[in-house]
């Protein structure tokens, strides 16, 4: 009876070719089938899940594999897998196992088993007895890739033991670091390391507040408390020490405004901050840098009376008024400073200009270099949508005409008007035509001689 592709036999003939092409005889891998086999390759179906013995022509081992999984391209799982057999003579398998790396003479006792046993690109853990400081470190074994694998040498973990002064040297409780440690922290002085770039709280043994920062910052800088140093103010109203530091203890607390978004406590008197305040004399509000107050400096519409005249005016009229605006946009281009203008009543800004505008005054700026200033600043404002309106000082203390209403009237005009400059001068002087001469044509600019 002929063969066929139904059939559940193979006939074993050579030159049957319906068994042939069916049987593993036909595949790539059956010249390497082993003579231990009870059956020869003919004899077997190519699929079958039956397991067989070969001899691997690579690494010379004995293999018992399906010819199901070898037809799907599976082969020998001493070369593509971590298999390795017993041979002690074997040194294709001795290659692949931990024991040919340079470790395996730190390999544990603690191990269920040989570094022969196991290749040394295993995912599992096993424990060493490092020879240098006698810690036994546990450690996956393909992550290991030199000779110096130890944690310990290498400053990546501390023991437990307190008798090992290895790790003791190492830790933070060999230093006074100790003595600043705070409670509040989950491990101990021996769990870290003297120069760790972990965060840590600390209680500063000179002021007694709390802080946290790195280890090492600590060690390098002597512990450097954030309080002792002046970076930081604490909360507690019963600190004395940081009381005396801030502003409010300062003699002129009386004097912060209320439009200040900041709480004097809260900030040292010596900060190069800017503050409102509202003077205990002339009850002018102006801003002054805290620093500068700290060092003398007081109210400026105190000293110079024409702008405290002034601010008294502009209050009454519009209580929201404001003294000494600055701005961003507003830095002069040779020194990048922000020019600050005297007053600001909505979108109108208004200068107060003293003699040195125009004359040289003592050791001052040259009139031309504050000219340049002045003319700079008008620019800068109209570009931002705001009116700027200047007006002599001399003018205003001597009441030379009746300033306060030209005044009121000219800015109620330009709160609806498009920006533009506008100089009030009652002389025939003339001091602004320098001003007008360098705006030339840049902006819009109106010299009006009040009567």
């Amino acid at each position: 009876m002929p063969c066929t592709i139904q059939s559940k036999s193979l006939c074993g003939n050579t030159v049957c070719s319906v068994c042939t092409h069916r049987s593993f005889a036909n595949h790539p891998k059956a010249k390497y089938w082993s003579s231990k086999n009870d059956v020869d390759p003919e004899y077997v179906m190519s699929f079958s899940n039956k397991k067989y013995k070969f001899d691997c022509e690579d690494c010379n081992h004995e293999i018992e594999i399906g010819l199901n999984h070898v037809s799907l391209g599976v082969w020998c799982s001493y070369c593509n897998k971590h298999s390795l057999c017993d041979a002690e003579d074997c040194l294709f398998c001795f290659k692949k196992s931990f024991a040919s790396h340079p470790m395996a003479s730190q390999w544990s006792s603690k191990n269920k088993i040989t570094s022969r046993q196991v290749t040394h690109r295993a995912e599992q853990k096993c424990w060493f007895d490092c020879s240098t400081c006698k810690h036994s470190f546990e450690s996956a074994l393909y992550s290991m890739k030199k000779d110096k694998h130890c944690p310990y040498c290498t400053n990546q973990a501390l023991c437990e033991n307190d008798e090992c002064k290895v790790c003791f040297e190492k830790s933070c409780a060999s230093h006074f670091i100790k003595d600043a440690w705070s409670p509040l922290n989950e491990k101990k002085p021996r769990q870290m390391f003297l120069q760790s770039n972990k965060k840590a709280k600390f209680c500063c043994l000179v002021c007694k507040h709390d802080y946290e920062t790195t280890i090492t910052h600590f060690y390098n800088r002597n512990g450097s408390c954030p309080y002792c140093s002046n970076k930081y103010l604490c909360d507690s109203e019963s600190c004395q020490a940081c009381f005396q530091k801030s502003f409010a203890s300062h003699e002129k607390i009386h004097c912060w405004s209320s439009k200040n978004e900041v709480n004097p406590r809260s900030i040292f008197k010596g900060s190069e901050k800017r503050g409102t305040f509202d003077c205990d004399v002339c009850h002018s509000e102006f801003e002054a840098k805290l620093y500068n107050v700290l060092t003398g400096y007081w109210c400026p519409f105190c000293k110079n009376k024409t702008e405290g005249k002034m601010v008294r005016f502009l209050k009454e009229k519009y209580p929201m008024c404001k003294s000494q605006v600055r701005f961003d946009w507003c830095t002069f281009s040779d020194t990048g400073h922000i020019m600050p203008f005297d007053f600001m009543v909505g979108d109108v800004l208004i200068e107060l200009d003293g003699e040195q505008h125009f004359t040289q005054i003592s050791n001052w700026d040259t009139p031309e270099a504050v000219q340049t200033k002045d003319v700079e600043k008008i620019q800068k404002a109209i570009e931002e949508g705001y009116s700027v309106i200047h007006l002599y000082q001399m003018d205003v203390w001597n009441d030379t005409y009746n300033w306060k209403k030209v005044l009121h009237d000219l800015i109620e005009e330009l709160q609806e008007a498009p920006p533009q400059c506008v100089f009030l001068e009652k002389s025939t002087c003339n001091k602004y035509d320098i001003h007008i001469l360098k705006i030339g044509d840049t902006v819009q600019c109106i010299l009006k001689h009040p009567k």
